[in-house]
């Protein structure tokens, strides 16, 4: 659980519409001055500030002092906690860490809500808030800068990481082959057997070796094909049969 005892703060305050020096009116946080806390959204994986507002003050000009408010924290979790930082495999072994992705790939390792952790049961239909409680559940968001909104929950289990798009492959394993707009995910020299959408990819490979129809998907590359049994004219060819050869970037 945590305490709200980062309160007491310096502030800067200016006396208005009085004249005796010694005078304060209700004192501002500065713009430099760091909050309380922070606490993670569920929702959107962003961070929030979160502690209090007002402070002393001097009510001898007849300035009403405020007294300090004390704002409602959610059931949310820890910004820059012990989980922040742990690669994929740690952040489920350890307690309190919940890890998060944003859509196939491991995205942060996230500290659970104040309630937590919760462990057993389903992970599957709970919100974002409630799948925030357990560290034996996984938070799929979306793909978005730096990640999009939260999806779904699942059981960790059940996520495996799909590999990257342009790391090199040493194995003699064959090449999944993919749907359109997706390419084969590679890890460690290999194939990881999953098909990754282009537009959750690390990075886009070059042009030049992708398959026809991965080159026709890419809108900044452009497939190349030899023809055969052509008849050729001053305004172009026309050929019986076309077979794919290479992609070049347009």
């Amino acid at each position: 659980m945590l305490y709200r005892t980062l309160a007491c703060a310096a502030f800067t305050v200016a006396a208005i519409g009085c004249t005796d020096s010694k005078c304060k009116v209700t004192p501002v946080y500065e713009g430099d001055l760091a909050p309380a806390v922070q606490l993670r959204d569920p929702t959107t994986g962003v961070c929030q500030p979160f502690g209090y507002e007002g402070g002393g003050c001097d009510s001898s000009c007849g300035q009403p002092c405020a007294e300090p408010t004390d704002v409602a924290w959610p059931d949310w979790g820890q910004c820059y906690s012990q989980c922040e930082g742990l690669a994929e495999t740690q952040c489920k072994a350890t307690s309190g860490c919940r890890a998060a992705y944003a859509g196939a790939s491991f995205y942060q390792c996230w500290a659970v809500a104040q309630s937590g952790p919760v462990r057993g049961g389903t992970c599957a239909g709970l919100d974002a808030q409630e799948c925030s409680r357990h560290d034996d559940c996984v938070a799929k968001h979306a793909v978005g800068a730096p990640i999009g909104n939260f999806l779904s929950c699942a059981a960790e289990g059940t996520t495996t990481d799909p590999g990257s798009c342009v790391e090199a492959v040493t194995c003699t394993t064959p090449q999944p082959q993919c749907p359109p707009d997706t390419i084969a995910g590679r890890r460690n020299g290999c194939w990881t057997g999953y098909c990754i959408p282009l537009a959750q990819c690390d990075a886009l490979p070059g042009c030049g070796g992708l398959a026809e129809m991965q080159c026709i998907a890419r809108t900044d590359c452009h497939p190349l094909y030899v023809g055969q049994n052509c008849t050729c004219t001053m305004t172009g060819c026309t050929c019986q049969t076309w077979t794919y050869d290479s992609c070049e970037t347009k």
